[in-house]
């Protein structure tokens, strides 16, 4: 399978040339139309601004276990952001060899809370108290990253609107929450720990599925492992190349594209070269999502349950059960927010 490459440099949108975006909506168009997917390069990220959140990352998740637990999720209704443990979370039949950490804005990343058990112990960084940041450096770093991202986010939204036959502003007026409680908009920093090739027998890093936001804007180092599947069910790589980013067609894109865009399926592999199984593999994944009180799925859409969810509603639902929700072609599940009973509504 053949990515599609887009040079976001040659449409030259720091002016916000109209002309400049239709052509870029074609080219999003072709690609979300043909494969689910577009490898951007030339995109205004620098290569230090990602090794320095990796930086930050890799002294995050080698901390002792029960130091990273104290950030872990807080409950559903703020669970979007937070710590996830290894084998926390379970998308199939394999046990998931990841672990992550999710956030809003870089202010959601861990401070310092150390006890003086703690203070003795000579394996935590930055045991400067004068420093209020757990890991040093990690959450400047992730400002700098974020900041980059929200604006080559806010050009696709503005380039998808015009694809999908809508004002230009459309989408972007569904995606106003950012930074928030209320804001779906977040960055998952992931880890996969190391392992052997012979634990792809019976687990995997990532098992397969499709994000719910819009689109899903995805960096990953050069280990390897990401696959997405194809028309026919065949699974191909989206090999890591350096300064590149990974966009992904998500599941509001799909509905809101009138099932024009499907939603990328895709999963994280156990490599099968040694080298790669056992060194960690790091990713840093962007959710580009609509504001909670938006529609799951648009009024117009005439083969899904009327009225739909909206957005906050359904993530909830997401959280409460993900392993039913990543099979999902035409099943979800949702929950009310007055219930603690999940609802299976299937669509024929």
């Amino acid at each position: 399978m053949e990515i599609p490459v887009i040079d976001m440099e040659k449409f030259d949108l720091r002016e916000g040339s109209i002309p400049n975006l239709l052509q870029l909506s074609e080219c999003l168009d072709e690609a979300f139309s043909k494969t689910g997917c577009a490898r951007l390069i030339n995109h205004g990220i620098t290569t230090q601004q990602i090794e320095n959140v990796y930086a930050g990352s890799s002294l995050f998740f080698n901390l002792p276990e029960e130091l990273k637990n104290r950030y872990k999720h807080a409950g559903l209704e703020d669970s979007t952001v937070g710590y996830i443990g290894l084998g926390t979370e379970r998308y199939g039949d394999k046990p998931d060899l990841h672990e992550a950490y999710l956030i809003r804005t870089a202010e959601d990343l861990p401070s310092k809370d150390l006890t003086a058990e703690d203070l003795q112990r000579k394996d935590l960084p930055g045991k400067n108290l004068a420093d209020k940041d757990l890991v040093p450096g990690w959450r400047i770093a992730t400002e700098s990253l974020h900041s980059s991202l929200k604006i080559l986010s806010s050009v696709i939204l503005d380039a998808l609107s015009l694809a999908i036959g809508k004002e230009r502003d459309y989408l972007a007026s569904l995606h106003r929450s950012e930074g928030d409680k209320k804001s779906f908009k977040l960055i998952r920093m992931g880890h996969y720990p190391p392992t052997n090739p012979d634990a792809a027998q019976t687990s995997i890093r990532f098992n397969e599925h499709c994000d719910f936001s819009t689109f899903t804007l995805l960096l990953q180092d050069n280990m390897g492992g990401l696959q997405g599947q194809d028309k026919d069910g065949n699974w191909f790589d989206l090999t890591p190349e350096p300064d590149s980013i990974i966009l992904l067609a998500a599941q509001f894109i799909q509905f809101y594209s009138n099932e024009k865009y499907k939603a990328l399926r895709h999963r994280v592999i156990i490599p099968e070269e040694e080298v790669k199984c056992r060194h960690s593999r790091y990713s840093i994944i962007y959710f580009v999502n609509a504001d909670g009180q938006v529609p799951a799925w648009p009024s117009t859409a005439t083969h899904l349950p009327q009225p739909p969810p909206n957005v906050h509603d359904h993530m909830m639902s997401v959280l409460v059960n993900p392993g039913l929700y990543c099979t999902y072609v035409r099943v979800s599940t949702m929950l009310s927010p007055k219930s603690s009973k999940n609802t299976i509504i299937i669509y024929l």
